[in-house]
């Protein structure tokens, strides 16, 4: 069970004394993450009650498991999978999941998305007689674990889900909601790095600098390297003295260590899979790492990127992308000096 897998930090300390930035930091502890999340699941609600109700014209049955998101990239898998739920209740589309499956998503701190549960042995039956759901691209991202449909021929399709998008239905702000409704109970059970405001970085390398073109090599090399990071942190934050790095390469942790003793504390999840220069190459397919301790950091290093005051790290990142949308929607009505976010990719503020 992922959601009860013990949380641990890997601390480094100065024995310097550091001053606490208390005021317009929004800052938020285990009570106001627990009230901001029911207030947010009240809205979500109140979003799928406008829509029709589940209709037996439309069935998907969904074994898509969260080292699936993993594996494919969390970040657009995310985004792409709330844009589907959204898209599914918009039409009356029902969701239903084996037991197995459940009971898997409820393990890694999720809540449930479904519409009815099954047992396993006939879940599989189902799904063995459904079909193509309507050529929606993106499931495919998740194979072999393929959702399938029992529908009218054209009931859900890439066209209509655009229609959806451009009919003032979508929008990002509605995306963040329904990620911060669907990841709540993992941020209430997170055991925050801190007990006070802190600043979040995130550096991405490895496989990702083959998806970037040539002429931005030069953004996402400065983006990569935590130096840069810490620089502008110091510069435009020298009140947060308290850090939480988020990264797929080992050596950033070893030289954030190093450039940062004396000054920062500084903090990472665990969990979290890393390699010497970043993930290896996937050879133009994603296949991240995604056993149940990769999976586990993945989703620790969400929740703290979330929770942070500040966040730096580089908008060509999925995964940093979903971070923010999650911290904007967590932090929703809390009042934080501007700016908290900064991508350091495309070198401008992202509040």
């Amino acid at each position: 069970n992922l959601l009860k897998r013990p949380y641990s930090w890997e601390p480094i300390c100065s024995s310097q004394a550091y001053p606490r930035w208390l005021s317009g930091t929004a800052h938020m502890d285990s009570g106001a993450i627990a009230t901001r999340i029911a207030n947010n699941e009240k809205h979500v609600a109140e979003k799928f009650k406008a829509y029709a109700a589940p209709t037996s014209q439309c069935t998907i049955f969904w074994p898509v498991l969260i080292n699936d998101f993993v594996r494919a990239g969390y970040g657009n898998s995310v985004e792409s999978f709330c844009l589907l739920r959204a898209y599914f209740a918009y039409t009356g589309c029902k969701l239903v999941v084996g037991k197995s499956v459940a009971a898997h998503w409820k393990g890694t701190g999720w809540t449930p998305f479904w519409n009815e549960e099954l047992p396993d042995t006939t879940f599989q039956a189902q799904w063995n007689q459904g079909s193509d759901c309507g050529s929606i691209q993106w499931l495919r991202h998740w194979m072999p674990n393929l959702a399938k449909c029992q529908m009218p021929p054209g009931f859900v399709s890439e066209p209509k889900k655009y229609a959806f998008m451009h009919a003032q239905q979508w929008d990002v702000t509605y995306m963040e909601s329904l990620y911060l409704q669907g990841f709540g109970p993992r941020i209430s059970a997170y055991r925050l790095p801190y007990n006070h405001s802190y600043a979040a970085l995130h550096v991405r390398k490895g496989d990702k600098q083959k998806e970037i073109p040539r002429e931005k090599q030069y953004m996402f090399e400065k983006s990569g390297k935590i130096e840069n990071l810490l620089t502008f942190l110091s510069k435009n934050w020298p009140h947060i003295t308290d850090i939480f790095i988020a990264t797929d390469d080992s050596d950033t942790v070893e030289h954030a260590a190093k450039a940062v003793r004396g000054r920062y504390n500084i903090t990472w999840s665990a969990d979290a899979a890393r390699f010497p220069g970043g993930h290896p190459d996937t050879h133009g397919r994603p296949n991240h790492v995604n056993n149940d301790g990769a999976v586990n950091g993945v989703l620790d290093d969400q929740a703290g990127l979330a929770s942070a005051s500040v966040l730096i790290g580089g908008g060509d990142s999925g995964f940093w992308q979903a971070a923010k949308s999650l911290n904007r929607a967590l932090h929703k009505g809390t009042h934080r000096q501007h700016p908290w976010c900064y991508d350091i990719y495309r070198n401008i503020v992202c509040d």
